[in-house]
């Protein structure tokens, strides 16, 4: 099954000292997920078209630097697809569907292809530092005084988090 979604999103790039401007782009992301098989082909078109498009609705008509994870990692074109194709793993899993394939063209030029999850960007993107930094960049009102229950909470949910 091929599946096409366009985006609409701007960002800038850092290479070294030169910091590139915000700029646009309208990207195709062109899915390929392998099928079960002929019964469900039909009925699941339009949910998996859905749960796709769901997906990757937050990095349309945003500028990416600001949403994560493009505001922890350089959204450069090979980082954006990994994440995509990651995520979209992630998603159609859930769905009992295989993703085999997503490449993001722009202005019917090929820029990216990605064929296999990036367990290098899932390493950067886990663990306890994201959240250290998430909490240390509330504003002050925002932060509170840990009861002992919160402190059990915020526990199980670091522990959680790490194993995902």
């Amino acid at each position: 099954m091929d599946l096409d979604v366009f985006i609409d999103s701007r960002h800038s790039q850092s290479f070294g000292a030169v910091t590139v401007p915000v700029h646009k782009h309208r990207w195709q992301v062109r899915i390929i997920v392998e099928e079960p098989g002929e019964d469900h082909a039909v009925v699941r078109y339009s949910k998996v078209l859905s749960a796709v498009t769901v997906a990757l609705q937050r990095y349309d008509g945003v500028i990416l630097n600001d949403v994560f994870p493009f505001n922890i990692i350089e959204p450069t074109h090979g980082n954006v697809a990994m994440y995509f194709f990651n995520s979209l793993e992630d998603t159609l899993a859930i769905m009992d569907l295989k993703l085999v394939e997503i490449s993001l063209w722009e202005d019917q030029d090929l820029v990216k292809q990605v064929k296999r999850r990036s367990h290098k960007l899932d390493e950067a993107l886990r663990g306890e530092d994201i959240l250290t930094n998430m909490r240390q960049g509330l504003p002050e009102q925002v932060v509170t005084k840990r009861t002992p229950i919160k402190k059990r909470l915020a526990k199980m949910i670091t522990t959680a988090t790490r194993s995902f």
